[in-house]
């Protein structure tokens, strides 16, 4: 899913007499998802579960105002929000990990609570599933759209530069190959690999 391209200017390395003319960097783009009000499902659901957490109430407090936090984060014009919207994007795939183990054996889909999320490309053609996964993995392919923009971002001007932009494109390729492993092991199925709105349990 490549949604940018960034042509940098003419790049010269120092001490070197090789020029790099119109060198290409590819960025991602994030996801978008729906707004939900998950405080009365989630505390509902907690009920079902035969262990019990006596934090419940502040957790589902801190999921759900979580949530609105990272619906809300998105990739801006400069760098200091894509780092934001890393932060929260790993923090709130953080919580759904914590959620989902909380809340092991109730049913999303009976409590009608699905996680809706456009693909970068097809806004207007939203994926939903009844799965925790599903909503951490699309927050890990967000996290990785906001590390790939920072990374198109450096000055490649200069060594340090093309070397942060490098890492950073490491680093994104590493949360996708995380993303790619998860949703793979969740379906079973090569096929799927490095698409994250595979990740469904109906197709397991």
């Amino acid at each position: 899913c490549l949604a940018r391209q960034d042509r940098s200017r003419e790049l010269i390395l120092p001490n070197s007499r090789w020029t790099f003319l119109s060198q290409t960097m590819l960025a991602l783009d994030v996801k978008r998802t729906t707004k939900l009000s998950l405080a009365k499902t989630l505390t509902k659901l907690a009920t079902e579960c035969m262990e019990k957490y006596t934090d419940t109430p502040e957790f589902v407090e801190k999921f759900d105002g979580f949530r609105e936090r990272m619906r809300s984060a998105g990739i801006a014009a400069t760098g200091g929000g894509a780092a934001e919207c890393r932060q929260v994007m790993f923090e709130y795939a953080k919580l759904a990990s914590i959620a989902a183990h909380r809340l092991r054996g109730a049913s999303l889909s009976n409590a009608k609570l699905k996680f809706s999320w456009s693909d970068s490309f097809l806004e207007e053609a939203p994926i939903a599933y009844s799965d925790f996964a599903y909503e951490r993995v699309s927050a890990l392919y967000c996290a990785a759209a906001s590390i790939s923009f920072l990374a198109t971002h450096e000055d490649r001007g200069t060594v340090q530069g093309i070397k942060a932009a490098c890492n950073g494109f490491q680093q994104c390729a590493a949360v996708l190959d995380a993303v790619a492993e998860e949703v793979t092991c969740r379906r079973g199925r090569a096929d799927c690999r490095g698409r994250a709105d595979c990740c469904s349990p109906a197709g397991c």
